[in-house]
C-alpha cells in the first residue's frame, strides 16, 4: 500500500511543508505547480517533495494560463498564487490585479494520473488548490471513478470567482464516502 500527499497548486510549498511535519516520513509527496514564475523561484524549497511544472488538468494538452504579474498594489509580481487556467477567472482577478500575461504550460490528466499509479487500497491525500480549475478536474474525477481513491481532499472551490458551483461535486464526493474538507 503506497500512502501519497498530492499537492495541486503548489504555490511556494508551505503546504506540502505543513503535510510534511503532520504526516512524516512514511508518505510520498508529490507537487504540481503550473505557475512558471513560482515554480522557477519556489521548486528547490523542500527536498522532500517531487515537484513538477505541470498543470492539473482534465487532458494531457499544452493550454493558456492567465498568469496576474503586476498585483493589485501595481507592483511586479508573478507570484501572487491567483493565476489560472480559468477564463472566468481571469477576469475576476483582473478587477483588482493590474496585468496578466496568457503563458502556454504544459497539462495532464489528472484523473488518469490517478488511475494509473494508483489503487484503491493506497491512501491519498490531496490538496486542490487551482483557482478555478477544480471544478472541470473534479467533475472527469467523479466521471471516470478516480475519485474514488481519494481518502481525504482538501479543496479550494472558487463558486464567486468563475460563476460555477460546488454543489454537485461535493454531493458525488460525498456519495463515494471522500472525507472532505474546505481549503483555506
Amino acid at each position: 500500500m503506497k500512502k501519497v500527499f498530492i499537492d495541486c497548486g503548489y504555490n511556494k510549498g508551505e503546504v506540502s511543508k505543513e503535510f510534511y511535519q503532520k504526516l512524516g516520513d512514511s508518505f510520498e509527496y508529490i507537487a504540481f505547480e503550473a505557475n512558471p514564475y513560482l515554480y522557477e523561484e519556489y521548486k528547490d524549497k523542500n527536498s522532500f517533495v517531487k515537484l513538477e511544472n505541470k498543470a492539473v488538468w482534465v487532458e494531457d494538452s499544452v493550454i493558456d494560463m492567465y498568469v496576474v504579474v503586476v498585483d493589485k498594489y501595481n507592483k511586479k509580481n508573478p507570484f501572487t498564487g491567483a493565476s489560472t487556467l480559468m477564463k472566468e477567472k481571469s477576469k475576476w482577478n483582473m478587477k483588482s490585479h493590474k496585468k496578466e500575461e496568457i503563458t502556454k504550460v504544459q497539462a495532464f490528466d489528472f484523473s488518469k494520473f490517478i488511475l494509473d499509479n494508483f489503487d484503491q487500497n493506497d491512501e491519498i491525500i490531496i490538496k486542490l488548490d487551482v483557482e478555478g480549475a477544480e471544478y472541470c478536474i473534479l467533475e472527469k474525477m467523479i466521471k471516470t471513478g478516480s475519485s474514488s481513491y481519494i481518502n481525504k481532499l482538501y479543496v479550494e472551490f472558487h463558486d464567486e470567482k468563475t460563476g460555477l458551483s460546488q454543489k454537485k461535486i461535493v454531493e458525488e464526493l460525498k456519495k463515494q464516502k471522500v472525507e472532505l474538507y474546505r481549503w483555506r
